[in-house]
């Protein structure tokens, strides 16, 4: 079916049932700002009266991490390097620095 319960309370959380497409269906939770200062588990319970699964739980572990880079002022013509620190990691991640 298309039905999607909703448990999760108050503003910082928004469900939508998303797509169904080729035999798969999209469900987002959207977690806002205020709701990310910690690492925080999410369970998706499935149930499928067509696949005979009832409750099956699958859960989901936010990760929360912190970027910083300072700025820095330079002089023309010289090396200069820029650090890119990310902190509160549970593995090693790769930071790419972009020139915008």
């Amino acid at each position: 079916g298309t039905d999607v319960i909703r448990t999760l309370s108050g503003s910082n959380y928004v469900v939508s049932a998303g797509t169904y497409s080729f035999n798969t269906q999209t469900t987002t939770l959207t977690v806002k700002a205020a709701a990310t200062s910690a690492d925080s588990r999410y369970t998706c319970v499935i149930t499928s009266n067509e696949h005979q699964e009832t409750n099956k739980p699958t859960t989901v572990t936010l990760n929360v991490f912190s970027v910083v880079l300072e700025d820095k002022s330079v002089t023309t013509a010289t090396d200069q390097n820029l650090v890119c620190t990310i902190s509160g990691l549970s593995q090693k991640r790769s930071c790419n620095l972009d020139r915008t």
